[in-house]
């Protein structure tokens, strides 16, 4: 700078901010305050500068709003949330000081690394709860239905299967409803359980008497219905009933009632009736032996028996109930037997909701009521 006062030169900005601060020297500033005397203009404009600056340095510092820095922080992270604001990644932490507030600080660091954790962390509880369920359902699965009879292990596999003497079964193999198939095998009383099992084989007989959709239907509408099946695998049917739970609308799971029917079957049942007559089958000489006989009462534990039982609701019409007995015969090869009570049991109706009236497409007012079906379930082997 070139203070010759003959010849002036112009002052440069670093000059003229320091001017108008007031960072100068006295002597400094007489030199300026002389140079500007030649500009009016530039002079005033200047000294208002200096003045208001004057005016915001008497002010002091002000202090900020208490909720001022949480809502920037809030506000800052949400738009590098959707985008808005591109995170620096070469620096591994951004700082910023605010200028009013001494011994305060803005902290801003990127949150990518931090969403990737929070992700990471996310993933890591789904699968670990996915794995658990999936896990306690194979628990569920492969529980045994059956918990009482003499546990042996059958020729040629290592898993532990349930015989059923008939001390022990309340409903015995003379009972059933018997279809040309597999030989059943029993175990016989006395077996020395740790040398291989002895078992003794009975073919599976024959019952001419049949039930017809029709009469399974009225006692279905007067609560005295009860459809048992025989299956190796309970655990499939059951499966196979949630997948027409999910997928129909004629026949439907209902709640848990096992309390209220295990008491009504202790008392007397008819003989089992089978849906449809054994193929192939022409009365015999023991045939017409029981033709005469009374049907013997037979007393049921209500408590081994509660396992097995599965209700389900539909239509109490012959065309319904013939349809659910044919999906359970074609599907799998279950045999299916209608079973008459002689008590009522005390199963609810089920009311038509919204949903189902939708799927029927049909209004309240022809509505069919449904009744609660008690379906047995017993094991084939």
């Amino acid at each position: 700078m070139d203070r010759n006062p003959t010849n002036p030169t112009p002052l440069d900005e670093a000059t003229l901010l320091a001017f108008i601060e007031g960072e100068l020297s006295p002597e400094d500033t007489r030199w300026v305050e002389r140079i500007l005397a030649e500009d009016p203009a530039q002079r005033a404009r200047l000294l208002a500068m200096r003045d208001d600056a004057g005016s915001l340095r008497a002010l002091g510092d002000i202090p900020a709003p208490a909720g001022l820095l949480a809502g920037l922080a809030d506000a800052i992270e949400r738009q590098m949330l959707l985008g808005g604001v591109e995170a620096n990644q070469d620096r591994a932490e951004t700082r910023y000081e605010t200028p009013t507030a001494p011994g305060r600080q803005l902290d801003v660091r990127p949150l990518r690394f931090q969403m990737a954790v929070r992700i990471a962390l996310a993933a890591c509880l789904v699968l670990t709860v996915g794995i658990g369920a999936w896990l306690a359902g194979m628990t569920t699965a492969q529980r045994r239905l059956a918990t009482h009879g003499v546990e042996r292990r059958l020729p040629g596999t290592s898993e532990p299967d349930i015989a059923f003497t008939p001390s022990e079964h309340a409903l015995t193999t003379e009972d059933f409803a018997r279809v040309p198939g597999p030989a059943v095998e029993r175990a016989v009383e006395g077996d020395d359980i740790s040398e291989p099992p002895y078992v003794a084989t009975e073919l599976a007989g024959t019952v001419s008497e049949t039930m017809n959709a029709e009469r399974a239907a009225e006692l279905l509408a007067q609560g005295r219905l009860v459809l048992r099946v025989r299956t190796g695998r309970p655990t499939a049917f059951r499966d196979w009933l949630g997948r027409v739970d999910r997928h129909s609308t004629a026949l439907r799971l209902a709640g848990d009632g096992g309390d209220s029917l295990a008491m009504h079957l202790v008392t007397t049942l008819h003989r089992p009736m089978s849906p449809h007559p054994a193929p192939g089958h022409f009365p015999v000489a023991s045939d017409r032996v029981h033709e005469d006989r009374v049907p013997t009462p037979l007393e049921l534990n209500p408590i081994r028996f509660d396992p097995h039982i599965v209700y389900v609701h539909l239509a109490a019409n012959g065309e319904t109930l013939a349809g659910a007995v044919r999906a359970m015969t074609a599907t799998a090869g279950w045999t299916v037997e209608f079973v008459e009570v002689d008590a009522p049991m005390p199963l609810p109706e089920v009311t038509p909701d919204a949903s189902e009236l939708l799927w029927w497409l049909r209004p309240p007012s022809e509505w069919t009521p449904r009744k609660v079906l008690p379906l047995l379930i017993e094991p084939a082997w």
